[in-house]
């Protein structure tokens, strides 16, 4: 069973930095994109931050080219000028087989997103694009 969750409160090591104004389209020009949906439900959960406890501003994710399975989930609070930036490396959430997957692959994968342990969930990676924003 997947077990589905609707919040869970991002950890301190998650935070990669903080962001100027235009993150957002340059993001979106090299390859991220809002959250999967099935029937125009987001399959994310709310992530909260770990010091204010408010619901995240924005989210992107990233589908790894060299792991298809797996990707980069970034969460975005935003402050006046600046963006706190959090980022997370997991396995892909999307409900539909993935190609080269077996259903019992699709099924593995999901359950891993939903319930990893230890390396199945890399806090504070980012792809090269969004670390060169915060860098």
């Amino acid at each position: 069973m997947v077990g589905l969750y609707s919040s869970y409160q991002l950890s301190k090591d998650e935070f990669i930095g903080r962001l100027e104004r235009g993150w957002k389209e340059t993001l979106e020009a090299n390859g991220y994109e809002p959250s999967p949906t099935f029937m125009g439900i987001s399959l994310e959960a709310a992530k909260t931050h770990p010091e204010s406890g408010e619901a995240h501003d924005y989210s992107l994710r990233k589908v790894d080219p060299e792991s298809p399975r797996w990707h980069f989930h970034a969460h975005f609070w935003i402050t006046g000028h600046h963006t706190a930036a959090f980022s997370h490396y997991e396995m892909r959430p999307d409900i539909a087989i993935l190609e080269g997957e077996s259903l019992s692959d699709a099924k593995q994968r999901l359950s891993t997103h939903y319930r990893p342990e230890g390396d199945e969930y890399l806090k504070g990676v980012a792809d090269e694009t969004l670390k060169e924003l915060v860098e």
